[in-house]
């Protein structure tokens, strides 16, 4: 597989309600990433047509089934029979949302197919934080089990995520791996309103759940 990147390219924003004339010309700012199986690398007008289409489609389906989501491309891929994928990012009021993400495919004669649907429904939460992003590191950290580390350049962004029925704003905090590769990769979310830790998993063990 030969892969193909496009540096300093923006993420796109599409809200699920645009019209397909914005949906276009959103879609004319590059995607993150290409990659092709066989043939040709795709030309920049190629990946904007195809995006564009995917993304007008992916709209059209969202309005269609009642889903009120932005979204952002993360990637576009094109396979070895010529159909592409569009890969979104789902965001709520600017936030990226765990898990959420949706696929429009669009064939190698430009036609639409019916998205690959993992969105997050009915959302609803406070996108306003109160707890200090150095808190939310260290609260990690003891979690991990790494509470003698210090917090400094560890990354903490924040995520909506929907766990155990309900939605929440959390920091999503990366623990670097150290010289004992024992201790793991652990990612750790922690509320940013109460200050607990929702969930956590070692990213080391599982490859990454993204």
């Amino acid at each position: 597989m030969a892969a193909h990147v496009l540096p300093n390219a923006p993420a796109v924003r599409l809200a699920g309600r645009l019209t397909a004339r914005l949906a276009v010309l959103a879609a004319l700012l590059w995607p993150i990433a290409v990659c092709a199986r066989q043939g040709p690398p795709a030309t920049p007008e190629d990946l904007a047509r195809v995006t564009a289409v995917g993304l007008e489609s992916l709209a059209t389906w969202a309005r269609g089934t009642g889903i009120v989501a932005d979204f952002r491309v993360m990637r576009v891929t094109v396979d070895g029979v010529g159909t592409a994928h569009v890969r979104v990012q789902q965001y709520y009021q600017d936030i990226p949302v765990f898990g959420g993400e949706a696929i429009a495919h669009v064939g190698a004669d430009g036609r639409p197919a019916v998205p690959t649907d993992g969105l997050v429904r009915g959302l609803k939460v406070d996108v306003v934080a109160r707890v200090d992003r150095g808190d939310a590191v260290r609260t990690a950290l003891a979690a991990a089990g790494r509470a003698d580390q210090p917090p400094g350049g560890i990354p903490a962004d924040l995520w909506v995520l929907r766990r155990d029925g309900a939605d929440r704003l959390v920091y999503r905090v990366q623990v670097p791996m150290t010289a004992d590769a024992r201790l793991g990769k652990p990612v750790v979310f922690v509320d940013a309103h109460d200050g607990r830790v929702v969930w956590q998993f070692d990213d080391l063990q599982t490859g990454g759940l993204r």
